[in-house]
């Protein structure tokens, strides 16, 4: 006697697919601008606070490589040394590493939820931030503690809103009938 199965099965007409336009350059320079700005304010006082240029940057060498490269987020770096009267470079290193071993798994990431893309970016959020740390200690500074390495946690917490809010622009409005796909 044949059981009836208990596994529902998703139906395609609730399924959420989207077929993503082509990204502006003009929307990815001024995201990353706005991440800059965030960084360089008030915002990322605290410890815990997010790096929100390196979720950004992240992103875009994920989605769009051949837009951001690796020069520019070694651009950014300096600045961010600059700004954080830091030693010059070890911003600019860190970032290069992060968008680099981001371009590595860009074939990989975009097949996981939100979710589990942060769980893979982890380990390169705290890579990240142990390069800054490595050079800080390198040059004379003191070790600030373990509570230290919470920004990679708060980076990749915050990768599900980042990743949602960052690709809004790119996502279809409408679904037209006259469209083939």
């Amino acid at each position: 006697m044949n059981k009836p199965s208990i596994v529902r099965r998703h139906s395609e007409a609730t399924a959420r697919t989207y077929i993503l336009l082509p990204v502006s350059p003009l929307w990815v320079y001024s995201t990353i601008a706005v991440a800059y700005v965030l960084n360089i304010s008030r915002l990322s006082a605290p410890v815990w606070a997010p790096d929100f240029l390196a979720v950004t940057l992240a992103f875009w060498s994920i989605r769009e490589k051949r837009i951001t490269g690796l020069l520019l987020p070694f651009l950014l770096g300096l600045l961010m040394d600059v700004f954080d009267s830091a030693v010059l470079g070890q911003h600019a290193l860190s970032y290069t590493f992060l968008c680099y071993f981001a371009n590595l798994l860009e074939r990989r990431i975009p097949w996981f939820s939100s979710p589990g893309q942060a769980l893979h970016l982890l380990p390169i959020f705290l890579l990240t931030q142990g390069i800054v740390l490595f050079v800080s200690i390198w040059m004379g500074g003191e070790f600030p503690g373990w509570l230290w390495f919470t920004q990679s946690l708060t980076n990749a917490l915050l990768w599900p809103i980042a990743s949602y809010l960052l690709l809004i622009p790119q996502r279809r409005t409408q679904n037209r009938a006259d469209t083939p796909i």
